[in-house]
C-alpha cells in the first residue's frame, strides 16, 4: 500500500550557509546576497542538493529502517529562494519513493529514491582530506568542453544538517553534497545552474569518499553540459552554464556617440545607476561633458566602480548616493538638470493565463509607490526647466504573455510620474526603450540584442535636442 509523507521547511540563511560549509559549495548565488543580485535568478537561492537531503531526511524520519540508497535521480525545475518556505510530498512504498518539492507556487524539484535498509555498512575511516577554503572556478568554453578531475568530498555527520539523517550512511550524504560542490565550484563552477543527476551507489563496503568527473558533452550554443561521474557512485550530472553578469559599454566605447559635448553644464540624477541601463546613462552624461550622481541600494561596490571609472577620466564628474527607493529619500546636494528613474526589482514572469496580484504589488512597490516622495525630493534640487525621465518599457505597448503585471505597473508609473511632475512644474518625459542586454535579460537575450550604448546615446541626444527648441 502506497504511503504519503508531507513536510514544510523554510530555507533560511543559516540553513543555506550551514550546507555551504558542510558541502564546500560556496557559490555566490547561494551565499553572497550582493553578488547574487547580478546573477541568473536576481538573488540568492538555496542549493538544489540541500532540498534533496531534506527530502531524504523526512523519508528516513518516517521510515527509520532506511540506512542508505541504491539509486537516486533528481530534476531541478525552479529555484527555492533563500527565505522561502517549501512544501514536500513523498509517495511510495518498500524501497521505491518519489518526492516533489514546491515553493512559490511551482514545483522546484522532483526526486526518486531506491532505498536500502538493514545494518549500517562499515565506513571508510580515513576519507580524503580536503582544504575547504575552495575557489569557485570560472572556465571558458574551450576548458569546459574538456574538463575532468577528481576531489575528495566532505564526510560530515548527517545529523549536523538535518536530525532526520541521523543513522543514515554518512559517506552517501557526503557524496550527494559533493555533487553540489562539483557543479557550483568545480565544473561548470561560478556560472552554473544544476539541472539534475542520475546516480547509483556502489554496492561495496569500500566506499570511496571522492568524486571523479569528466565532461561528456557541452554545447556552448545551448549552454547545456553533461558530465559522467564515478568514485563512490556512478552516473551522470547535468547542468547549465549560466550567463555571467553583463559588462556594459566602456567610456571609450560610448565616446564615439558624442563627438561634440552635448551635456556641458548639465547634471543628472540617475536613480538605479550602478548597473545596466542606468550605468550607461551616467557614463553618457560624463562622456558628453556633463556630471551625474547615481544612486544604489545594495550594490555599493558596483556604484563605486562606475564612479571610479568616470572620475578616472573626467575629474569629479560622478558621485554615488545610497538610496533605498522604498524608504525616505536622502538629502541631495547641488542642482540637477535631469533625473532618470530606473529603480527596479528582479523582473519575473507570471504563469500565463492569470494575473498574479502579489507579483504586481512587488512591481508597483518600485515603479509606482515611491514616485511621489522621489519627485518631491527632486523638486527641491531641480534647476530651472529641469526634466524628469521615467524609464518605462516597450512591454507597455506590446505585452508578452506572463508580463501583464510588469506592464501594468510600468503603465501606472508613467501616469503617476507625469502627475507628480506637473504638480511641481517639472517637465516630464517618458522613455520606453526596447529590451536591452542587462543582468536581468542575459539568460534569454543574445548578441543580436540592440546595442545598449547606441540606444541610450540616441535617446539622450534626442532629449537634448527637444529641450533646446
Amino acid at each position: 500500500m502506497s504511503e504519503k509523507i508531507t513536510a514544510e521547511l523554510r530555507f533560511g540563511v543559516r540553513l543555506v550557509e550551514r550546507f555551504a560549509a558542510l558541502s564546500g559549495d560556496a557559490n555566490p548565488i547561494h551565499v553572497d546576497r550582493i553578488a547574487a543580485r547580478r546573477l541568473m535568478f536576481g538573488g540568492r537561492v538555496a542549493h538544489g542538493m540541500l532540498s534533496v537531503l531534506w527530502a531524504l531526511s523526512c523519508l528516513r524520519a518516517a521510515r527509520p529502517g532506511i540506512t542508505g540508497l541504491r539509486h537516486i535521480r533528481a530534476k531541478f525545475r525552479a529555484p527555492v529562494r533563500v527565505g522561502a518556505r517549501a512544501r514536500l510530498e513523498i509517495t511510495g512504498d518498500g524501497s521505491a519513493w518519489r518526492a516533489a518539492i514546491r515553493a512559490g507556487g511551482r514545483t522546484c524539484a522532483t526526486v526518486t529514491f531506491e532505498t536500502t535498509d538493514g545494518p549500517l555498512r562499515t565506513f571508510v575511516a580515513d576519507p580524503v582530506s580536503e582544504d575547504m577554503a575552495l575557489v569557485c572556478r570560472e572556465l571558458d568554453d574551450a576548458a569546459l568542453a574538456t574538463a575532468a578531475g577528481r576531489f575528495g568530498v566532505s564526510r560530515f555527520r548527517p545529523e549536523a544538517l538535518f536530525a532526520g539523517l541521523a543513522g543514515f550512511d554518512p559517506d552517501q550524504c557526503g557524496l550527494i553534497a559533493g555533487l553540489s560542490r562539483l557543479v557550483g565550484m568545480e565544473c561548470p563552477g561560478r556560472h552554473s545552474t544544476f539541472v539534475g543527476f542520475d546516480v547509483a551507489f556502489l554496492d561495496t563496503d569500500d566506499t570511496h569518499c571522492e568524486i571523479e568527473y569528466r565532461v561528456e558533452a557541452y554545447e556552448p550554443r545551448f549552454r547545456l553540459m553533461t558530465m559522467a561521474i564515478s568514485g563512490g557512485m556512478q552516473g551522470v550530472v547535468e547542468s547549465i552554464v549560466r550567463p555571467a553578469p553583463v559588462a556594459q559599454p566602456t567610456l571609450a566605447a560610448l565616446r564615439v556617440h558624442f563627438p561634440h559635448p552635448a551635456f556641458v553644464g548639465q547634471r543628472a540624477l540617475v536613480l538605479g545607476g550602478s548597473r545596466g541601463l542606468g550605468e550607461v546613462v551616467a557614463k553618457c552624461f560624463a562622456v558628453g561633458g556633463g556630471a551625474c550622481a547615481l544612486s544604489y541600494h545594495l550594490g555599493a561596490g558596483d556604484a563605486a566602480q562606475v564612479v571610479n571609472d568616470i572620475n578616472g577620466q573626467f575629474e569629479d564628474a560622478a558621485t554615488a548616493i545610497h538610496w533605498d527607493i522604498q524608504r525616505a529619500p536622502p538629502r541631495l546636494e547641488g542642482a540637477f538638470s535631469h533625473a532618470f528613474y530606473l529603480a527596479s526589482p528582479r523582473i519575473a514572469a507570471s504563469r500565463p493565463g492569470r494575473f498574479d496580484e502579489a507579483l504586481y504589488r512587488a512591481f508597483k512597490a518600485f515603479y509606482v509607490d515611491p514616485l511621489e516622495a522621489v519627485i518631491d525630493r527632486f523638486a527641491t534640487v531641480a534647476a530651472h526647466d529641469a526634466v524628469f525621465v521615467y524609464v518605462s518599457s516597450v512591454y507597455v505597448e506590446d505585452t508578452p504573455a506572463g508580463f501583464e503585471e510588469y506592464a501594468t505597473a510600468k503603465r501606472e508609473g508613467e501616469a503617476a510620474a507625469e502627475m507628480f511632475c506637473r504638480s511641481h512644474g517639472i517637465r516630464y518625459r517618458r522613455w520606453r526603450p526596447p529590451q536591452l542586454l542587462t543582468d536581468q535579460t542575459a539568460g534569454y537575450l543574445d548578441s543580436d540584442a540592440p546595442d545598449t550604448g547606441q540606444i541610450a546615446a540616441d535617446y539622450l541626444r534626442q532629449l537634448m535636442e527637444t529641450e533646446s527648441r
